[in-house]
């Protein structure tokens, strides 16, 4: 061979070694970018995972400024609403109903008194105020965006930081409670802009920051490589590529339909605590917890997707984008198909629970949940999952019975109350005597009260489904404009049996086997000695309820208002 030929070949082969070497680095550098971007969000990460909190996003805003302060739902937004202690009453503090009708803060409630919260902005304490008689036990920070951030109401002996003292989004500065002029045990968040102190609305602003208020904070999507779902068909190569295993995270490995193993990331390991926790917790069988497992898998790769052709979905806590067009979250189902709201579906419990129970559709068909389906208990697995979720691909589910068999052998369910409360924290314990309490301070079946003669049990919960879609009126007990307590009047005495307005527990007889008609009370306030939601149960777990003033009057699953229910029988037996 010519030795300029020779050379040429060797020069050429060089040159392909190097770009390949380029390439090679180049692709390490990427990997080590998304991979390693950022440690601390990792370490936050995995002490999520360790502390056991598996049912809330992780709440620390991608650049950590930012946090979810409480886990809760937001009861009362920013903006106007009716006075909340009734037309005309002034509190003390305040000197014009205006102060009440125009709501400058938003509330996280329905929590206990004392769950801890905590900074939503890094900043510093400008003043901690205990005892004031509008906001009761405050605190006042001026945070590092220029704003001055305001939190209100907290329980007695609770604050842990003073004046002066530097916070960072995510530390503890007390525990909840209904110090001041409040109603019921709450967190009040106010945000006052720039030097002006200008009221905005906190939703909003933390919205833009990447936390969703009440629901913690979204993975950051820069870093989130796109998953996809069931169109195409989920596949081995879908979950182990495109979801790598984070450094330090999960070390289960879980069997894969081809006999390959995979590490857990620890998003799914989360999500798949959540499926089985809601399925413990609802008593539901192995076998349905087996299908609901499956199913995540094969729509998502278990993990809480959302969709760039759903932007709404953007705003709720995710662990990864989808590319299935409508489809969002764990199950990957449809709002536009009657699945329910995006909000309910980005929220791995709530979705969870929809796929067990499905969801009602005033004036429309409802959407079937498994255990709607007649027979599911027959069905092969693979088969009752396609029976929900009526996909393109029906063969795809059954591959992975033996993997969710593995993980609810191997993974402990999440307690599901986290997801409205937090976790409770080390040391705090429950009081095993508060039943007792409650029947002896709550007055519960301290009177009776006259059933007329042919009401049943069908009538009062048709009465109550007659009001779906009514509007959360505090103070009111009108048809379709009332609270929690004005519909559970109405819809009673709508059948001739005269309830006490604020507390029918009085003229009900606590059970264990609640029946349609039923009264379900709910989030027992020991200070004020009677349950602060309450509805009427029309039975399958599910109840009827004037839940708050941006939700309204719905059915909905017991356990999504609130945890502990408590049942009491109003028609005697009947």
């Amino acid at each position: 061979m010519p030795k300029k030929k020779t050379t040429r070949i060797l020069l050429a082969a060089l040159a392909v070694l190097i770009v390949v070497a380029l390439l090679v680095g180049l692709f390490v550098m990427m990997a080590g970018m998304t991979l390693f971007s950022s440690a601390a969000e990792q370490k936050r990460r995995q002490d999520a995972m360790n502390s056991g909190s598996m049912c809330a996003a992780p709440m620390i805003s991608a650049d950590g400024k930012f946090a979810n302060p409480m886990v809760g739902p937001v009861t009362s937004p920013f903006g106007p609403r009716p006075n909340p202690f009734g037309p005309g009453v002034l509190p003390p503090g305040f000197t014009s109903e205006e102060q009440l009708t125009f709501h400058y803060g938003a509330d996280i409630g329905r929590v206990s008194t004392g769950t801890p919260f905590y900074a939503a902005a890094s900043g510093v304490v400008e003043g901690v105020e205990i005892g004031g008689s509008d906001g009761g036990n405050a605190i006042r920070i001026r945070g590092d965006d220029g704003n001055m951030w305001v939190y209100l109401h907290a329980a007695d002996g609770t604050t842990v930081v003073k004046q002066g003292q530097r916070v960072e989004a995510g530390d503890r500065l007390a525990g909840a409670g209904e110090t001041g002029a409040a109603k019921g045990v709450h967190l009040h968040l106010a945000v006052k802009q720039g030097p002006e102190e200008k009221p905005i609305d906190p939703v909003a602003y933390l919205a833009a920051q990447g936390v969703t208020l009440g629901q913690g904070g979204p993975t950051p999507v820069e870093s989130a490589k796109k998953v996809g779902a069931s169109s195409p068909p989920a596949s081995e190569k879908s979950v182990s590529a495109d979801a790598p295993l984070m450094p330090g995270g999960g070390t289960l490995r879980v069997p894969l339909p081809s006999g390959q193993t995979l590490p857990l990331l620890p998003e799914q390991q989360r999500n798949a605590s959540v499926i089985i926790g809601v399925g413990r917790e609802m008593q539901l069988s192995d076998q349905a917890i087996i299908i609901a497992l499956m199913t995540a898998f094969q729509e998502s790769s278990l993990l809480n997707l959302a969709s760039p052709a759903v932007p709404e979905s953007l705003n709720y806590p995710h662990d990864r984008l989808g590319v299935n067009k409508a489809s969002v979250g764990l199950f990957q189902q449809q709002h536009t198909m009657g699945w329910g709201t995006v909000q309910d579906l980005m929220n791995p419990e709530l979705s969870t629970r929809t796929f067990f129970e499905g969801h009602d559709n005033p004036g429309a068909a409802p959407a079937l949940g498994l255990l709607d389906l007649p027979g599911w208990e027959s069905m092969s697995p693979g088969v009752a999952a396609q029976t929900v979720q009526i996909s393109s691909f029906p063969d795809e589910y059954h591959k992975w019975e033996n993997t969710a068999r593995f993980l609810l052998e191997n993974i402990a369910g999440a307690d599901v109350a986290q997801c409205h409360s937090g976790p409770v924290k080390e040391g705090e314990e429950t009081d095993p005597e508060a039943p007792n309490d409650q029947k002896e301070s709550s007055g519960e079946g301290s009177d009776t009260v006259t059933v007329p003669e042919g009401i049943t049990r069908e009538s009062i919960v048709t009465a109550a489904r007659s009001g779906v879609g009514g509007e959360y009126k505090w103070g009111s007990a009108e048809f379709k404009s009332w609270d929690a307590s004005g519909l559970v009047a109405w819809v009673y005495q709508d059948q001739g049996v005269q309830v006490p307005r604020t507390a029918p527990w009085t003229v009900g007889t606590r059970t264990e086997s609640p029946q349609p008609g039923d009264l379900v009370a709910q989030d027992w306030n020991p200070d004020r000695n009677r349950w602060e939601h309450v509805g009427v149960y029309v039975g399958q777990g599910r109840m009827v309820s004037a839940v708050n003033e941006s939700t309204g009057t719905r059915e909905h699953p017991v356990t999504q208002t609130g945890s502990d229910p408590v049942y009491f029988d109003i028609l005697g037996g009947q």
